[in-house]
């Protein structure tokens, strides 16, 4: 339960003084894109070459829509973590990592809003 509270509080943080929360955090990503990722890639290969109309009907299922939508929130939130290390790392100026970290912010918001319903609106509208 306490590995759970840490991780959702350094999800919405933006201050990492507790280095092993954010660290935390991003392995469980990591451990949740796994699978994620090897799902995806199934997907995609079992509609390579399809037409429209089949990939599309096949992204109605609830099931594989779901999963899909799950890997595109999932991945947002990786980058996120992961593009942060990178700004608190190599951007020293504070005034300036904390404008970056924002529009880093806004920017995996903006990916996983607009994966989610992409997904969403060919789920319901696709048919």
């Amino acid at each position: 339960m306490r590995t759970i509270i840490i991780f959702v509080s350094s999800i919405f943080s933006t201050d990492h003084g507790k280095g092993t929360n954010h660290w935390l955090a991003q392995r469980i990503t990591s451990v949740a894109m796994l699978p994620l990722t090897c799902l995806f890639f199934v997907f995609f290969f079992i509609n390579f070459g399809s037409d429209y109309d089949q990939v599309r009907s096949y992204f109605t299922k609830p099931f594989v829509n779901t999963l899909t939508i799950i890997f595109f929130l999932v991945t947002a939130l990786h980058i996120k973590q992961g593009l942060e290390v990178v700004i608190e790392d190599y951007i020293s100026g504070k005034e300036t990592r904390k404008k970056t970290k924002f529009i880093n912010t806004i920017f995996c918001v903006l990916i996983a809003i607009s994966s989610t319903f992409s997904l969403l609106s060919l789920y319901f509208f696709g048919n």
